[in-house]
């Protein structure tokens, strides 16, 4: 409303020819914005979007993941006219992307067939939320988020780009947004992680506070960290052990004990994932998926 930014530049779940898709897409009003409202917890294509930058007229602001936004980075110290029109970088909290594979096995243990869904939500709602569908003969699904959560969480399918990437609070970005994952926090409200990195963009949210746009709440940073906990262990350590076992990448730290259990765990799901024996994995009853999760961020939790 205030004419800062003419577009941004945001996601947005899909479903076309029967197949569940994302994209990235420019909205120009608060209503085009609000129509995108949906976590997407599969990897897709956003940097061919930055190369529309110099067609749009005025400042924009881009939302994106933090190895997005790190491309992004690159092409603006390329290109002043594109340093130049981002007003601002909003980035999301990342622990890792899945493969859309993972949604669809999700989806044929339920039963239910990509091509007959019409409109597809993976999350909504308050602390840790409901997968929504809408299918073509207008009825409505909703199951638990973890239901999908649980796999995601043992990293099956896990983009794997993603093991190599100790990025996780988007610090390439001008402010940061995230899940609270702390009890105190779970309420009749969703409350949401916010970082602001510079004076510029602090001072736009300090404004919204005063416009009543927002509510703030000043937290110590050490909060931030407890509700990302085990992701940032998994960035600042896990990833480590896994670029050893690997022998790939450069190490920001040596790899403890823990790490090297967790991280191994992890490998094996990936393994079992392009498995033919992942069907039989799936069909696993979920107490036990769950347990076996526990004791992959047991060691992922210190």
């Amino acid at each position: 409303d205030n004419k800062k930014i003419s577009a941004a530049l945001v996601s947005k779940i899909y479903t076309e020819d029967g197949l569940i898709k994302a994209k990235g897409i420019w909205v120009k009003s608060k209503e085009e914005l609000f129509s995108t409202q949906s976590s997407i917890y599969m990897d897709f294509n956003l940097v061919s979007k930055f190369k529309e930058i110099k067609d749009i007229e005025g400042k924009v602001a881009i939302v994106a993941l933090p190895c997005q936004l790190n491309f992004l980075n690159h092409l603006m110290k390329r290109d002043k006219e594109i340093q130049e029109k981002v007003y601002c970088k909003l980035g999301l909290v990342c622990g890792h992307a899945s493969e859309k594979k993972l949604l669809k096995l999700v989806l044929e243990t339920k039963g239910i067939k990509e091509s007959d869904i019409e409109k597809f939500y993976f999350r909504q709602g308050l602390w840790r939320g409901k997968t929504h569908i809408l299918l073509k003969n207008g009825k409505t699904i909703k199951f638990p988020f973890n239901d999908f959560g649980l796999y995601q969480n043992l990293f099956l399918f896990c983009v794997k780009r993603c093991h190599y990437c100790i990025d996780h609070f988007a610090e390439k970005s001008d402010i940061t947004f995230g899940d609270v994952w702390l009890k105190e926090y779970k309420s009749n409200i969703k409350h949401s992680l916010i970082i602001a990195r510079n004076k510029i963009h602090m001072k736009d949210l300090l404004n919204m506070k005063k416009d009543s746009t927002i509510v703030l709440n000043e937290i110590h940073p050490s909060i931030a960290f407890k509700a990302q906990k085990r992701t940032r262990i998994y960035q600042n350590h896990t990833i480590n052990a896994i670029k050893r076992i690997k022998k790939k990448g450069i190490l920001t730290r040596k790899p403890r004990w823990n790490d090297h259990i967790a991280a191994r765990i992890i490998l094996f799901n990936e393994k079992i994932a392009h498995s033919k024996w992942i069907k039989t994995f799936m069909k696993i009853p979920k107490p036990l998926t769950r347990f076996y999760m526990y004791i992959e961020k047991f060691f992922q939790n210190f």
